[in-house]
């Protein structure tokens, strides 16, 4: 009965540890991607896509404040954006001009411009702010209220042919086109001793491509690809939209 009961007590021990074992692999540790890093108290996260070490995300509200973002959908936000962005890039590949065909003087030509998507896309980030500087000394971190601002204009490929096909690209937009659009704000940025930080700003923006036909007497001579990009901006304020953080280097 001892030799037993020592048995089933090891045996218990390795089936508890098994169990453990298979949740941990079940439920992995976060990686990289999503660290969330705790310093003098205030929480920093790992940037998936540069690695540098960044505060706390926050979305540009309709009467221009500030409203935090999760990290994690923030981390999503981006992912997705970048298909979207291989989609686009992939979809102006596909088509090119169908001759080097040169038009003669005294034939009609007509140029015509066919909608094929938009959608919803996110800038470059961008540094909006000077840098701040936290001393090496500092007997805790230092906090600044920094002020940022940003402003986005409209832009298009420079195969667009005239001002008309530029007035299709606008009128065929399924959402609202802004020549430009503006943001300003105060984020309290929270500096680590020893380190510096400033902020970065990533606009959001519309994206509309189509094809860009060219006729000679009825006669389809040229097809190409043409595209713009619009501010996006916030219902009713008219206020740049997009995403505000703070980098500690």
């Amino acid at each position: 009965m001892k030799l037993f009961k020592v048995g089933f007590s090891g045996f218990l021990s390795l089936l508890i540890f098994a169990v453990f074992a298979f949740s941990a692999s079940a439920n992995p540790v976060s990686d990289e991607t999503t660290t969330t890093k705790n310093v003098d108290g205030n929480q920093y996260f790992q940037d998936p896509i540069t690695g540098k070490t960044i505060t706390t995300v926050y979305k540009t509200t309709p009467d221009g404040g500030l409203e935090k973002v999760d990290f994690e959908e923030f981390v999503k936000i981006r992912q997705q954006d970048q298909e979207i962005k291989d989609k686009i890039s992939k979809s102006q590949d596909e088509l090119t001009p169908l001759s080097r065909y040169i038009i003669p003087t005294g034939v009609l030509v007509t140029i015509k411009y066919t909608k094929q998507i938009d959608s919803e896309v996110t800038g470059s980030a961008y540094r909006v702010s000077n840098p701040y500087n936290c001393p090496s000394n500092a007997p805790s971190p230092c906090t600044s209220n920094a002020t940022y601002s940003a402003t986005e204009t409209e832009s298009f490929s420079a195969n667009v042919a005239n001002g008309d096909i530029l007035k299709q690209i606008k009128l065929q937009c399924s959402y609202t086109w802004s020549s430009s659009a503006t943001v300003s704000n105060t984020y309290t940025l929270t500096i680590t001793p020893g380190k510096t930080g400033y902020l970065m700003f990533i606009p959001h923006k519309i994206y509309t491509q189509g094809k860009q036909d060219t006729y000679a007497d009825a006669a389809l001579v040229k097809s190409e690809t043409v595209w713009g990009y619009t501010p996006k901006t916030l219902t009713g304020s008219g206020i740049l939209d997009g995403y505000v953080y703070g980098v500690i280097e």
